[in-house]
């Protein structure tokens, strides 16, 4: 194999990902207590819409050197994940902090 160079190893690669979640309630066990009219009660809950993201990659390689970009949220989705009516505490203000 004198004077013969190895091939060119080459590799490229273009990829999508979507993920969506369906809209979601709290759980009832953790919603404030209400009284109206001498009917207490901690049955509210609170909808998360439904949401979706999108992402994308793609990459190169060619020894001895490679790239690769990657994009996360292409649609700029800006979901919220959790609801809390409670008081907000941290170590700052004399409460514990979270954790």
């Amino acid at each position: 194999m004198s004077g013969q160079m190895a091939p060119a190893f080459q590799h490229t690669f273009v990829q999508f990902g979507a993920t969506h979640t369906g809209h979601s309630f709290t759980q009832g066990g953790s919603n404030p207590s209400i009284s109206a009219g001498g009917v207490n009660t901690t049955v509210l809950r609170f909808e998360n819409p439904a949401y979706s993201t999108y992402d994308a990659s793609a990459g190169w390689q060619r020894m001895p050197g490679n790239a690769h970009v990657y994009v996360q949220n292409l649609s700029n989705s800006n979901a919220s994940l959790f609801t809390n009516t409670g008081p907000v505490r941290s170590g700052r203000d004399g409460g514990s902090p979270p954790g």
